[in-house]
């Protein structure tokens, strides 16, 4: 299981060190982050999975940027929600706090997404700026995996079809249905998978 762990974490490292900085500059407040909130999704994950409450507060401190960014946008309450389960000292409450918080980044790179077609940026800076939220979803596919298999295949078909072709076809032919189609797709099915209201 620690393997398993470890190959996953070095897998996401390799990803964030080959994507460009296009990528990393979705949003000013993620290019003035420190830290890719990637890896940072990533340990604070693996401190869960240790018990390690306290630290998984400490983490989420690297994000308090794009934590109140998302916070206001979609009328969270994402740091106080880890605040008060680490508090409780509940370890399930702060692993839902967390998944909600990779939820709501994946709905942020998407609505960066969508932003970035209608200022007519580049497909492949668009394409670099999408695979942060694929990214995001690896951190919690092997729960989601767990939890419900069929729908954790659906994400990462529907991530693979945006990749390939919805969002070229946003793009290049104007047509953003298929694209917002698949995001909904994730969307709902992360929220069934993990029970996000």
């Amino acid at each position: 299981m620690r393997a398993k762990k470890v190959s996953i974490f070095i897998g996401l490292l390799v990803c964030l060190f080959f994507l460009p900085c296009s990528l990393l500059r979705a949003q000013s407040y993620r290019e003035e982050a420190a830290i890719s909130s990637v890896y940072i999704y990533q340990q604070m994950i693996n401190q869960l999975d240790e018990g390690n409450l306290n630290k998984v507060l400490q983490l989420s401190h690297n994000l308090d940027e794009i934590i109140s960014k998302m916070d206001m946008r979609f009328g969270a309450s994402l740091q106080s929600d880890i605040q008060n389960a680490v508090n409780a000292a509940d370890k399930e409450k702060a692993r839902k706090a967390v998944i909600a918080l990779i939820f709501y980044d994946i709905k942020d790179v998407f609505y960066a997404t969508e932003e970035g077609i209608s200022e007519q940026l580049a497909l492949d800076i668009l394409k670099e700026r999408l695979k942060i939220a694929y990214l995001d979803y690896l951190v919690v596919s092997s729960q989601a995996k767990k939890l419900d298999f069929e729908r954790d295949r659906q994400i990462r078909k529907a991530f693979s079809d945006l990749l390939t072709g919805h969002l070229a076809k946003a793009v290049l032919q104007s047509d953003m249905s298929m694209l917002k189609k698949g995001m909904a797709n994730i969307d709902e099915n992360y929220k069934e998978i993990f029970g996000i209201l």
